[in-house]
């Protein structure tokens, strides 16, 4: 970022380290079409263990949770349509009776609609979880709040030349922040230049810019700040058969309106592997400013991915928020789906770094849980 930071914006870091969870997923009977529609409902059990679990710097206590999991799942890929939907509940239960029983709400939805082979389709997707109202306490009823973020918008694509795609595309976004202020508007446009270097390496060239409007930004008692944001990037994508890498790198710069401009490294790696038919590995990691709509969106499964593929999963590491960060985070996972049951490790570790105001006030934030997801089987 540039500037020094002074005793009106300095600033706040914070580390968060996530213990390997393990999750027993029973899913239920899928029924296929000739369409290939599947529908699927199940349910699970995940363990998780946490060495810390008021969140505080001295005196900790460890506590077992015990996650129960119910939900539907629906996916659909046909040459028109590529589309998905989980809804999913859940009911945290404290073994050690540290604080009451939670329960939990997700649904992710998302669907590709082909108007013109390869020149024109049409993306919708929704998001819907719970935030901490305060990271730094545990995730009881009380310190929750709904998150909502819905996109729509095209897709334009130009094959100039043999090996050569120039992709077109812009979004409308809405995110809803439930007990905040920090519900926002947001439209982006880019434009990408990828070149097949050969049948399974892309290479590519990115520019995106994002506007954000905040609903109230116009209140002058208020934090918000609208911003441009803009990311250039180039992006390296090798998929061999049984794997996929990608690898970007880039800058970004979040032009503030009322406020100094930031500036900040892009870099992200994502590499997937499916070691057999039934087992998975994923390790994700990046560095790069962020904010809360933008990963909720980055939790959204695109529909185009087969039901049993590697998809790396991420966590939302913030409470509901206007604010702009830079992040810094690598997460893994192991996966083992059979035909009617499922397990699941994961680890991650978190660092944030966050700008304070003069008239802000003072963000806290903590190691969140990791979201689980229940998927159709084929």
């Amino acid at each position: 970022m540039t500037g020094q930071p002074t005793s009106a914006h300095r600033q706040w870091r914070h580390r968060s380290y996530g213990a390997i969870t393990a999750a027993l997923v029973l899913p239920g009977l899928a029924i296929s079409t000739a369409r290939a529609t599947d529908f699927a409902y199940g349910g699970g059990y995940v363990l998780e263990h946490t060495s810390n679990i008021d969140q505080v710097a001295t005196s900790p206590r460890d506590e077992w949770i015990h996650s129960l999991i119910g939900g539907i799942a629906y996916s659909e890929n046909t040459a028109d349509l590529a589309a998905h939907a989980v809804m999913q509940a859940q009911e945290n239960i404290y073994q050690n009776h540290r604080y009451d029983d939670t329960p939990l709400y997700f649904v992710d939805a998302a669907g590709i609609w082909t108007i013109a082979p390869q020149r024109l389709t049409w993306t919708v997707e929704d998001h819907h979880r719970q935030l901490l109202l305060n990271v730094q306490q545990s995730d009881t009823l009380a310190n929750q709040a709904g998150a909502n973020v819905f996109s729509t918008g095209p897709d334009v694509y130009s094959r100039p030349s043999v090996g050569n795609t120039l992709v077109l595309g812009g979004r409308y976004a809405h995110v809803y922040l439930e007990h905040s202020n920090a519900d926002n508007d947001r439209g982006s446009a880019y434009t990408r230049w990828l070149y097949e270097l050969n049948s399974s390496t892309t290479l590519s060239l990115n520019y995106e810019a994002l506007k954000v409007t905040f609903s109230d930004s116009d209140v002058a008692s208020n934090t918000n700040v609208d911003y441009l944001r803009t990311d250039r990037y180039v992006r390296f994508d090798w998929h061999p058969s049984r794997s996929r890498v990608t690898l970007d790198y880039g800058h970004t710069t979040n032009g503030r309106d009322q406020d100094a401009d930031l500036d900040g490294q892009l870099a992200r790696l994502t590499w997937t592997r499916q070691m057999t038919p039934e087992s998975s590995f994923g390790l994700t990691a990046a560095r790069e400013q962020q904010d809360v709509g933008a990963e909720l969106l980055s939790e959204i499964t695109d529909p185009t991915t087969p039901s049993n593929a590697s998809v790396s999963p991420t966590t939302v590491q913030v409470a509901p928020t206007s604010d702009v960060y830079y992040l810094r985070r690598i997460e893994a996972y192991y996966r083992y789906l059979a035909s009617d049951w499922a397990t699941e490790w994961r680890g991650f570790s978190h660092q944030q770094s966050r700008r304070i105001g003069r008239d802000d006030l003072i963000r806290q934030h903590a190691e969140d849980r990791v979201p689980r997801r229940l998927r159709a089987q084929r």
